[in-house]
């Protein structure tokens, strides 16, 4: 979603390593892991140019201000992304996402 000034705001759900994942009548999975983590990958065609760490929470607002480092100014076209969740074994799964 693009919000005003230029900042695009991202938001994903949260997947699970649980077991029971796959109970249908839970309105939201369990986590499976101690604490939700999550890293996310913004790309350039296949390069990488930047990777936040650190997101305890499924949701990252990428300011314009990020986007001019990254790409010299903000972003007016698609935009590639690369999300996974962090947990003791690390990354798990990928989602790569064009917006």
């Amino acid at each position: 979603m693009n919000l005003p000034g230029g900042d695009i705001a991202l938001s994903w759900t949260r997947r699970t390593r649980a077991f029971a994942g796959d109970n249908w009548a839970l309105t939201e999975v369990p986590l499976g892991e101690v604490a939700e983590g999550y890293e996310l990958d913004v790309l350039n065609g296949a390069a990488i140019v930047r990777t936040v760490s650190g997101l305890t929470t499924p949701v990252f607002t990428y300011t314009a201000a990020m986007q001019a480092v990254d790409f010299g100014a903000p972003v007016s076209g698609p935009l590639s992304v690369r999300i996974a969740q962090v947990g003791a074994l690390g990354r798990g799964a990928i989602l790569d996402i064009t917006l």
